[in-house]
């Protein structure tokens, strides 16, 4: 099942808002704007409420005593969770206040970590090797399909050739890939890339299939959100637009906004259907959870 693009969903808050297509009207290109500040904000504050960490992603970075700088996609600075990597197995660190370098050099192996300002810090400080970060990952800029590609043929374990370029892709540049799919999931981030005509080449090709999308750095054509949300989204920007402009029916489209955020929340609460066994790790069952409702 293919995505909803941006694009697509551009229409929809234009049918669903009976918003102008004149001069005068919101551009599409304002419109994008509009639903990637709504992605970052009113969505993804739904999301955590309903889904806690549906917009989580993971990253293993190198320990230095200068400090480790977070993923350009972490959202706020916003941890989740940091685990020292031993060489045999990931230990969850706890955070600390900030110490001493006095204090730091009398410890052993890490026991916590703490930011100043925008730098992730590991106590001790000297310590080397591997940390393992869980973060709120900031939902890209939306734009146009016209503004990516999408896979035509995965032709190699490192190339893939698409049947046009967008006006900016160069010949060097760094590209996101983004499953052609409801969701819009992350599939690289940050991927290295060389362009000859409409031929690519990066690391490595493994994951990707025909259709996924490839989009400049910190960009997406699909929004990173699950189904049940989509029509939420499209009111939302039909709503404030008509809010904006003074148009009799802001208020009623408000008023939709509100009643699909709440069926949205109703159809994204996890929900058990029926007992479920909790298996130890070597396979014996030693309890059931209780049916929630």
């Amino acid at each position: 099942m293919a995505a909803l693009t941006a694009t697509e969903l551009i229409e929809t808050a234009r049918i669903r808002g009976w918003l102008p297509s004149s001069p005068d009207a919101a551009t599409d290109t304002e419109l994008l704007a509009m639903m990637t500040s709504e992605c970052r904000l009113g969505m993804a504050a739904l999301l955590k409420k309903a889904r806690g960490h549906y917009t989580s992603e993971r990253a293993v970075l190198a320990m230095t005593s200068a400090g480790i700088a977070l993923p350009k996609s972490a959202s706020g600075q916003n941890l989740e969770a940091v685990e020292w990597y031993d060489g045999a197995r990931y230990s969850r660190l706890e955070q600390c206040a900030p110490l001493a370098e006095s204090e730091l050099y009398a410890l052993g192996a890490p026991i916590g970590w703490y930011m100043i300002g925008a730098r992730l810090y590991v106590a001790p400080a000297r310590w080397s090797g591997n940390v393992r970060v869980t973060y709120q990952a900031l939902a890209p800029t939306l734009v146009a399909s016209t503004a990516a590609v999408q896979i035509l043929t995965v032709a190699s374990a490192t190339t893939f050739t698409v049947s046009a370029n967008p006006t900016g892709f160069g010949t060097t540049l760094t590209l996101d890939f983004i499953r052609n799919a409801p969701g819009g999931e992350m599939l690289q981030r940050s991927t290295a890339a060389t362009r000859s005509s409409t031929t690519y080449t990066i690391a490595s090709t493994t994951g990707l299939s025909v259709g996924d999308w490839a989009s400049l750095e910190g960009t997406s054509p699909l929004p990173q959100l699950p189904v049940e949300v989509l029509d939420l989204l499209a009111l939302r920007v039909a709503s404030s637009l008509a809010l904006q402009s003074g148009a009799p029916n802001a208020q009623g489209l408000m008023a939709l906004a509100e009643r699909a955020k709440a069926e949205a929340l109703t159809l994204l609460a996890p929900r058990g259907q029926g007992a479920v066994a909790i298996v130890s790790r070597h396979g014996e069952r030693f309890g059931r959870a209780r049916r929630r409702f």
